[in-house]
């Protein structure tokens, strides 16, 4: 299952980037998305373009 990760990941000796397309095991895979660190990822791999990631979400406080 190939997920792109929305939070920074790191295992033993590898730290992967916001943004990141990985090739998980189905458990490992659901757990990262469980937890919000990742989603599931379906389009073409090697992506042709460039993906836009939301960095900084605008706040809903009623001032913007």
């Amino acid at each position: 299952m190939r997920i792109r990760l929305l939070k920074s990941h790191s295992i033993t000796h590898v730290k992967y980037a916001i943004g990141t397309i990985l090739n998980y095991s189905k458990g490992p895979a659901e757990r990262l998305i469980i937890e919000g660190k990742a989603e599931r990822y379906t389009g073409a791999y090697p992506p042709s373009k460039k993906m836009k990631t939301d960095f900084f979400k605008p706040k809903n406080n009623g001032n913007n």
